[in-house]
Order: structure tokens, then sequence, then C-alpha cells
């Protein structure tokens, strides 16, 4: 049953992708939307341990993803925005929650290497004068559940947290890339490659929670 709705995720991340170049804009936003509701029944009926805060990230990621549909208006794009912070405190959640301990060599190097990062993808999105504090907060939260993710992976070092961290690294291009063409530059396949990321950020995510 877990490889059918791998294969049917596959498909619709397909679908989906191929909708993009080909300019199909209803396809495009049935397939985006269906997305994550095949996660959330994977998660939901093959998870080793089922965590309550996981499937509220992907709930707050699916609803980001509806809003997002009208992203060129400022109060959806804001919306949006909000709810995939929220997705992202749960996943953090998630992963000190499975972690069970902090690893404070690591946190510590971490944090410090957050600082520059947070701030070269802040001065590579260059957000207009309204939005530059909600950015500043998204980047940096988004940092901190990349950073929770590398806790987990810390305590376990398997292929559950490498698949984990992995996405969260995947998470971090997709929304840097989305801030550059959304504020600074639209890029000929901007669109195509933030889907990607943003496919493999949550496939991976919850291949390695299935697997926790």
């Amino acid at each position: 049953m877990e490889k059918i709705l791998w294969i049917i995720f596959a498909a619709v991340s397909l679908l989906h992708l191929v909708s993009i170049p080909l300019n199909r804009q209803r396809l495009q936003s049935i397939s985006k939307v269906c997305l994550i509701p095949v996660l959330m029944v994977i998660y939901s009926t093959t998870a080793g341990v089922f965590q309550a805060t996981a499937l509220l990230a992907l709930i707050f990621g699916w609803g980001g993803d509806a809003l997002l549909l009208n992203g060129k208006h400022f109060r959806f794009f804001l919306l949006g925005l909000s709810s995939f912070l929220a997705g992202h405190i749960c996943y953090a959640a998630t992963m000190l929650i499975r972690a069970g301990t902090i690893d404070f060599p690591v946190l510590v190097l971490s944090v410090i290497a957050a600082f520059p990062l947070v701030y070269l993808v802040y001065r590579i999105i260059k957000p207009s004068k309204g939005m530059k504090i909600p950015v500043l907060v998204y980047e940096s939260v988004i940092v901190l559940m990349s950073i929770s993710c590398l806790q987990l992976f810390a305590a376990r070092r398997d292929t559950a947290a490498v698949l984990i961290f992995g996405g969260s690294l995947f998470f971090l291009f997709s929304d840097a890339l989305l801030g550059y063409d959304h504020f600074r530059k639209k890029l000929k396949y901007g669109t195509f490659l933030v889907m990607l990321s943003y496919i493999m950020a949550q496939g991976g995510i919850v291949a390695g929670l299935c697997r926790l």
C-alpha cells in the first residue's frame, strides 16, 4: 500500500511539474493542492510513530499552497507565508521531540552558521519595504527548522534522519528561490525550480518521518 501511495505522489508531482512549462494554469492549480493531501495519507497510514505536530505541519503546508495560488496579491502572499511559517514551527517541534536530546556542540555551530546564512538569503532576496520584517522572521524560522532537523540527525544518524535533514535543505533552497523570483527578478524557470525543490523537501521529510 505504501508503494502505491508513493507512486500516486510521484504521478501527481510529475503532472504538476509538466503543467508548469506547458502553462496549463488550471491543471497546475489542481495538481498543486493535491500534493500535500497525498503526503498526509502516506504519513497517517505508514508512520511508525504518529505525531500530531507532523500532521499539523502538512496541514499548514497545504494551506500555504492554496493561499499562494493567489500569491500575486499581497494579502494572500502574506497569509501563505504565515501558514508555511506555522508549518515550519510544527516540523521543528516534531524533530526536537523525536531527537529526545540536544547535541550542544552541534547546536552552537549550527546557530553560528545560521546568522550569516539568514543575512545572505535576506540580501539576495531584497524584499520590498513592507515585507522586510515578515521575510526576515520567516527565513529565521525556516533556518531554525533546519537546525532542529540537524539535531535529529545528530541523535540518530540513520537514513530517516538524512532524508529529513535533506528535505529541510531543499526547503531553504525552495523558499530562497521563491523570494528572489517574487521580490527581485522573475526567473525563466523559477516556478518550476521552486516547485521541484518544494516537492523534494516535503517528500523527503515525510519519507523520513515514516521511517522513524
